[in-house]
C-alpha cells in the first residue's frame, strides 16, 4: 500500500478520464453566465409598480410575479438541480441556458398578468443553473497536493 499523495508508477485506467482544468476564460464565461441567469429571479421586483400600470392591474396582483419566480427557483432546485449527478451537466446547463431565453421572451410578450406570472414560473425553474456551474467547476479543478509548492498561478506544481 502506497502513502496518500505520492504518485503511482502505474498509469491511471481508462476508464477514469482526466479532469478538465478550467481557463481564466471558462471560469470568466461561467461567472458572467451565472449572474446573468440569476439576474432573470431578481430583476422583475424593482419594476412591479411599472408592471402593474402596464397590464392595468393592481399591486397585490403583480406581486405574484416575483413570487412566482421564487417559487419557481426552489421548485427548480428540487427537481432539476440533482439531475446533474445523472445527466451530462454541460448538457442540462445549455438546455436551462436555452429556456430561461424562452421564458424571458415569454415573459417580455405576456398578453396578461396570469402568462407573466406562469413565464416567470418557468423562468424561476430554470435558473438554477449557478448550483450547476459550482460542482462543474469544482470537476474541473485539480487537485492539490499537501507537499508540493503553489505555482505563480496558485496552483499546485
Amino acid at each position: 500500500m502506497r502513502p496518500p499523495n505520492t504518485p503511482s508508477a502505474t498509469p491511471a485506467p481508462s476508464s477514469q478520464a482526466a479532469p478538465q482544468i478550467a481557463s481564466r476564460s471558462k471560469i470568466v464565461m461561467m461567472a458572467i453566465i451565472a449572474g446573468a441567469v440569476v439576474t432573470n429571479i431578481y430583476c422583475t421586483q424593482p419594476i412591479l409598480p411599472l408592471i402593474a400600470a402596464g397590464l392595468h392591474v393592481d399591486l397585490g396582483t403583480v406581486d405574484l410575479v416575483a413570487a412566482a419566480a421564487l417559487l419557481g427557483f426552489s421548485a427548480g432546485l428540487a427537481l432539476l438541480l440533482p439531475l446533474g449527478d445523472r445527466y451530462d451537466r454541460r448538457k442540462l446547463v445549455l438546455a436551462q441556458i436555452a429556456l430561461a431565453f424562452v421564458f424571458a421572451v415569454a415573459a417580455a410578450f405576456a398578453p396578461g398578468i396570469w402568462a407573466l406570472i406562469a413565464a416567470s414560473f418557468g423562468l424561476g425553474a430554470v435558473c438554477c443553473v449557478p448550483q450547476q456551474l459550482v460542482p462543474f467547476a469544482a470537476v474541473m479543478s485539480l487537485p492539490r497536493s499537501a507537499d508540493a509548492p503553489p505555482t505563480s498561478s496558485g496552483r499546485a506544481a
